[in-house]
């Protein structure tokens, strides 16, 4: 959607822009309701699982699956509303909790980790407030200066590649590295070189230009290019789920 049309407007008047993006909503559900059906009926495969009797691992590695769940629902709300590039930013983060959890159900000491991570939460908690100073202070103090590498991503990443051996985790890790690395190069961070993709400057006659700039993605275009990725993610969070809850995950 480029600055002039319907983007100037939405640019310039608040009401405008919540009303656009409220239609085009309605209109995306529309021209893509099996899509919208699909959706609802992988969410609804997760969301209503019934996971039975868990270990302390497992019950933790679902709950953040379930986090999973719902960032994957907010991506493809916010895909319907137009706001595709935002959608992608989210899914970055889905890719992130996908090798915690996975991370948490594989390997003994990253659910301890998580678990003193949490008594040093719960011992700063007030009011629901998490300070994130105090919280990295009292990590540190209880378990030592490179706690906080080994709660990283990049360390969930090494635990993991321990069962490479395992096809299952092998492959996701391979998936989930690639697109995170893939979302994180061409949406997920602002820099020159992505902007650039979303701020034209087009050549007019009597050599003036025009800037234009991505606001979204109108519902009249293909959004189904933007739309199939939230519905991939839930098939991977139901094969993550079933490989989580399967008796020996480790084999």
């Amino acid at each position: 959607m480029s600055e002039d049309s319907n983007s100037s407007k939405i640019l310039s008047d608040f009401v405008y822009a919540n009303e656009y993006f409220d239609d085009n909503f309605i209109r995306a559900n529309k021209k893509y309701q099996l899509k919208v059906a699909e959706f609802n009926e992988l969410y609804n495969k997760i969301a209503r699982n019934q996971t039975g009797k868990l270990t302390a691992k497992q019950g933790t590695a679902i709950a953040i699956l379930y986090r999973a769940l719902k960032l994957t629902f907010s991506s493809f709300d916010l895909t319907l509303r137009g706001h595709a590039q935002e959608a992608r930013i989210i899914q970055r983060n889905i890719q992130e909790s996908r090798l915690v959890y996975l991370d948490i159900a594989l390997n003994d000491d990253a659910y301890e980790l998580w678990a003193l991570a949490q008594e040093a939460k719960s011992a700063i908690k007030k009011d629901n407030i998490i300070p994130f100073e105090p919280l990295k202070e009292k990590i540190i103090e209880n378990l030592g200066g490179q706690s906080l590498a080994a709660m990283k991503v990049n360390a969930s990443i090494k635990r993991l590649k321990r069962h490479n051996q395992n096809e299952y985790v092998s492959k996701a890790l391979k998936d989930i590295v690639d697109m995170r690395n893939l979302t994180s190069e061409f949406i997920s961070h602002e820099n020159i070189f992505n902007l650039v993709r979303r701020i034209d400057v087009v050549k007019l006659e009597a050599e003036k230009e025009r800037t234009e700039t991505y606001i979204g993605v109108d519902a009249d275009s293909d959004m189904a290019f933007y739309l199939d990725p939230a519905i991939d993610i839930l098939r991977e969070l139901k094969a993550d789920m079933d490989f989580i809850l399967s008796p020996d995950p480790h084999a």
